[in-house]
């Protein structure tokens, strides 16, 4: 998946800075609760979980671009590298 199409995925991490920067002024004006907090925190927090869920989808892209790129599995594996079959030593 490269080209073009894959520089498009790094938009993904544009969205919380969208989210923080563009609608806070409206988050700021809401008078709603939500557990007990005030909205503007929600709302902080809340983007927090959304930027963490824009890094992790573009993880798992990346991840699944290299794979179909190369070929080959870039998850961890048994038998990774790291070990010498000495276990231990």
């Amino acid at each position: 998946m490269g080209g073009r199409l894959s520089r498009w995925r790094y938009l993904l991490l544009a969205l919380p800075f969208l989210w923080q920067l563009g609608l806070a002024p409206w988050a700021n004006g809401v008078a709603v609760r939500p557990l007990g907090i005030p909205f503007a925190m929600f709302w902080q927090i809340t983007g927090i979980i959304f930027a963490s869920a824009c890094i992790a989808l573009l993880y798992r892209m990346e991840k699944r671009a290299a794979r179909n790129d190369t070929g080959v599995d870039t998850g961890a594996s048994a038998n990774d590298g790291t070990s010498n079959g000495a276990s231990g030593r």
